[in-house]
């Protein structure tokens, strides 16, 4: 796997020789349905798995050069999963969760208002978090639950290789991207036990690399992506 992976990345994208080597690449995953890469019974599954290996093609080569070692199989389907389980999630999401303009139109019977107007015909003495203050604290909701699927979505794909470019010394899979992703991700998260066994390392240096590398590094991410400090996942 290691060599195919080298043999693709060592020519330009989308060149012939560079999409030979990765439809060969990719088919070898392909034969891992079900022993390792991640399945589902959605019927729009293929979907999903189609824009993982889209995903796949365009970043493979920066996961390869960020590697301290050979790729391992079990190692690269753990890194995919990450970003396909996630595209399967999206799978099972309504598309008609978009919040409403405040003018926008809504139908009610035979006559469309708006939902401005609508709150305006509301009692004046409604009580809190009824009317606009209730639409308000909706748009609040939505925009964390927004930011925080943006958030996963960054720990699981890691554009940039800044998560897994942070181990700990000596132990280059102890990254933070593994380490959010059991944490943060997960549900319920790995204890930080089962992940001192999973990596065969001491469980004190995991924790001490999680929270005096990994935390920091995530409240940039949180910064960036448009989190502020009164603001919590």
């Amino acid at each position: 796997m290691d060599e195919l992976i080298n043999a693709t990345c060592q020519h330009p994208p989308g060149s012939p020789e560079w999409r030979k080597y990765m439809s060969r690449l990719i088919l070898t995953l392909q034969q891992y349905r079900g022993r390792g890469l991640a399945q589902s019974s959605h019927p729009d599954y293929l979907e999903a798995l189609n824009r993982t290996w889209e995903w796949f093609s365009q970043n493979i080569c920066q996961f390869y050069q960020n590697r301290t070692e050979a790729i391992s199989r079990d190692r690269l389907l753990r890194w995919i999963n990450g970003y396909l389980r996630w595209r399967i999630r999206d799978l099972y999401i309504p598309n008609d969760q978009a919040p409403s303009s405040l003018d926008q139109p809504l139908a009610e019977g035979e006559s469309e208002t708006s939902l401005i107007e609508q709150v305006s015909q509301r009692d004046s003495t409604s009580p809190t978090l009824s009317g606009l203050d209730s639409y308000i604290e909706n748009l609040h909701r939505q925009k964390t639950q927004r930011l925080g699927l943006a958030l996963e979505q960054y720990i699981t794909e890691d554009p940039n290789g800044k998560l897994a470019g942070c181990y700990a010394s000596q132990y280059p899979d102890c990254n933070c991207q593994i380490l959010c992703i059991s944490r943060c991700v997960k549900e319920p998260p790995d204890k930080f036990k089962d992940l001192a066994t999973k990596l065969n390392m001491p469980q004190q240096t995991i924790i001490n690399h999680f929270y005096r590398r990994c935390k920091p590094l995530l409240q940039e991410v949180m910064t960036h992506l448009g989190y502020k400090r009164d603001e919590n996942l």
